[in-house]
């Protein structure tokens, strides 16, 4: 989950902190609800005992990295967790839509938000040090030096505990230091069986190469910060290069004619490729698609993709869809 500090977030918190207990007790929040398959999905594989606060700290004390990476080995288990995080997901981003929450939700939404964003930039701070020797025992004890068993009586903390629980969950089905198997990865891709069964002409095709500690596009080494860029450039081919992508016109409902490129991001890897740089050259392109859709938003309609309407966003994504295909490594 994509988590953003806001800017009142501290005066929010402290507005969350102060909610009445009476009024938590007969009315469970929207956060709460949303993350209810979550926390049922943990109970059912005994991650918690129940919901009280005692059940997360008890969590946070006797989890480690080898015990994580034992339950997520189940498939099943590990798909479960993929599709709920991404129903959380949707949900939460429905809340921005004006009128949708009260100023009580507002306040615990807030509070979420902050204290989990600043345990995933911690997060993020371990593994950029070094993915490969990252394990979810690093963040335990600044967990527990932080909170009390307590603290999980309210809402948003049992939130940010199952939210934090999902992600090194995730992590640790695939935490070995090697890319973990299909099944496990947090971004399913199309599989590249779809390529080659397919008639797609050479410069329709950008291949995009995880090697050990090297990113190769179409064999050529580059360096990461210019992997957006060549996606979007290829995709867009604003000057009709004859070795970028085609376009074609296609009619989309709520935009009309419009150009739509033939191109496909054939993404690919070594076998001894680092968890960390396959997630970076996964995130690099998945951002392109992402500004080319937003770029395109607000030329058009003078906001961001993010504040369109279903419909269009819907149609722009039909303009710029999620045109990549995963290899087996190599």
């Amino acid at each position: 989950m994509l988590l953003m500090f806001a800017s009142s977030c501290r005066s929010r918190q402290a507005a969350g902190d102060g909610m009445n207990d009476m009024q938590k007790i007969r009315k469970r929040s929207k956060l709460e609800k949303v993350f209810d398959p979550m926390h049922a999905l943990f109970v059912d594989y005994g991650i918690l005992r129940d919901s009280t606060p005692e059940a997360f700290c008890n969590f946070f004390k006797t989890y480690s990295a080898g015990s994580l990476k034992d339950i997520c080995s189940d498939s099943v288990m590990y798909k479960r967790i993929l599709d709920i995080s991404d129903s959380i997901s949707i949900q939460l981003k429905s809340f921005k839509e004006p009128g949708t929450l009260n100023e009580t939700d507002v306040a615990e939404m807030d509070s979420f938000l902050c204290f989990t964003a600043h345990y995933v930039d911690e997060m993020n701070m371990f593994i950029e040090k070094d993915v490969n020797r990252f394990t979810p025992d690093s963040i335990f004890g600044k967990i527990m030096e932080d909170l009390s068993c307590d603290a999980y009586a309210k809402p948003y903390y049992r939130a940010f505990g199952l939210s934090l629980i999902s992600s090194l969950c995730l992590f640790s089905g695939g935490a070995d230091g090697e890319i973990p198997a299909k099944n496990s990865l947090q971004r399913q891709l199309p599989p590249v069986d779809t390529l080659s069964r397919s008639k797609v002409r050479s410069r329709n095709v950008l291949t995009i190469k995880a090697g050990i500690d090297t990113v190769y596009c179409n064999g050529k080494a580059i360096r990461q910060d210019e992997i957006k860029p060549l996606v979007k450039r290829f995709f867009l081919n604003p000057d009709n290069d004859t070795l970028l992508s085609e376009k074609s016109e296609k009619y989309i409902e709520g935009l009309g004619l419009t150009e739509v490129s033939k191109g496909v991001v054939q993404f690919t890897n070594m076998r001894g490729t680092s968890y960390g740089l396959y997630v970076k050259v996964q995130n690099e392109i998945a951002a392109a698609i992402n500004e080319l859709r937003d770029e395109f938003s607000r030329k058009t309609f003078g906001i961001s993709f993010d504040q369109l309407s279903e419909e269009k966003r819907k149609a722009v994504s039909k303009k710029f869809p999620v045109a990549v295909s995963e290899a087996e490594p190599q």
